[in-house]
């Protein structure tokens, strides 16, 4: 389902908004949405064609799940053709241990984000697609206090200025439309791996009705899922050195299955990879002088099912009173309170996700954790209720 751009550069820049969100998957959209239902004048701007294809695992947790019935989207996303999920299946050395998980959904980020941009145009949100956003150094824009420009480009075109009182930016690891603000660059993990993504036919990998396999070796994981139509979403994160060390991103994968014993079909080189930046990385202070950084852009960890798409939504509902404060007032302390507030919610359940991560890279430890979880399975809950996201607080308060 393509979606349609609803302004153009010339409305974009004629237009003082309250909020420009950069980036339309899941914190950008969502932020958006609730932001424009709040009644603020919300432009929303997405760098690539819309919808467009993304390395995720696409899996909706239960935390996922509920963030999205509070926003009355849940039926939204079900009525797209998600998949449902309960069971997480993990595969090391031809060992396998089946965990119950909280029911939640799988869907493919093509489905998804189309959904989450649809809601927020719905709630009467401007959309620009294929347009390029950079947000200008204050200093470079003494013309007016309180307020931010967004330089944009669609396609080639010449280039135009859009202001806002406040710049939400979701627009991915990478963050691009901050490179020229000096204070926002995020610290890399010098262990981080590197993402791959791709969609197979549905007898790419080894999978059961409601699960998610999930192949752990030494070099890296694979998940796999079904998603609406039947195909397969594949998710890893992959050690650069053997990612480079392997002729092509198929051979990679294929090592890791066979190393975990996870089967594959005959098609699995003929699927077309996507890669990421490196993953684990994590930006130090997300907001500052009314720009508010959300989903992987404020920092990401290795994530195992769900929890990235949690930390998006968790971040979106939990942004909106700030944003519409620092609307109102152009006061620090509402960019300080958030900082505060992301640090104690999403931030501390990403720093035991990290903890986990590097765990699972210990064959020592993961040998006999998989045999232990296969005779208890039961013993994964509280590892995995750990970590799932805790709302950063929603009050918006500055005290």
């Amino acid at each position: 389902m393509r979606i349609s751009p609803t302004i153009d550069l010339a409305g974009a820049a004629r237009e003082c908004w309250d909020a420009i969100v950069i980036g339309a998957g899941p914190a950008g959209s969502l932020t958006a949405c609730l932001l424009a239902r709040a009644r603020l004048k919300v432009l929303l701007v997405e760098r690539k064609p819309f919808p467009r294809r993304k390395v995720c695992g696409g899996c909706l947790n239960a935390q996922a799940m509920a963030s999205l019935a509070r926003a009355g989207l849940d039926q939204d996303v079900l009525a797209i053709g998600a998949t449902r999920v309960h069971t997480l299946r993990l595969h090391q050395r031809a060992r396998v241990a089946s965990i119950s998980l909280t029911p939640g959904l799988a869907v493919s980020r093509l489905a998804l984000d189309a959904a989450l941009a649809s809601a927020a145009l719905d709630a009467g949100c401007a959309f620009l697609p294929e347009t390029a956003a950079l947000v200008v150094p204050e200093g470079d824009q003494p013309w007016r206090e309180g307020w931010r420009r967004v330089s944009l480009q669609h396609r080639h075109e010449h280039t135009t200025f859009a202001a806002a009182r406040t710049v939400l930016v979701a627009d991915g690891l990478a963050h691009s439309s901050l490179r020229e603000c000096a204070s926002f660059r995020s610290r890399v993990s010098a262990a981080a791996r590197i993402g791959v993504g791709g969609e197979g036919d549905p007898d790419a990998i080894e999978l059961r009705t409601g699960s998610i396999t999930m192949a752990v070796s030494r070099h890296g994981y694979v998940g796999a899922v079904a998603v609406e139509d039947g195909r397969v979403n594949i998710a890893a994160a992959v050690d650069p050195g053997f990612l480079k060390a392997c002729d092509t991103t198929s051979l990679a994968i294929e090592a890791i299955l066979a190393e975990a014993g996870v089967k594959t079909g005959p098609r699995v080189d003929a699927i077309e990879w996507m890669g990421t930046i490196p993953l684990t990385r994590r930006l130090p202070h997300p907001a500052s002088r009314g720009i508010f950084v959300l989903g992987d852009a404020a920092g990401y960890v290795e994530p195992f099912t769900g929890e990235g798409m949690a930390w998006a939504f968790a971040g979106a509902e939990a942004v909106v009173p700030f944003v519409r404060r620092a609307v109102e007032s152009h006061d620090p302390r509402i960019e300080h309170a958030w900082v505060r507030a992301y640090a104690n919610g999403i931030g501390r359940e990403q720093r035991w996700c990290r903890v986990v991560a590097r765990l699972l890279r210990v064959t020592a430890i993961v040998t006999p954790l998989v045999l232990l979880l296969r005779r208890h399975p039961g013993l994964a809950g509280p590892i995995l209720a750990h970590l799932a996201p805790r709302t950063p607080s929603a009050d918006g308060r500055i005290a």
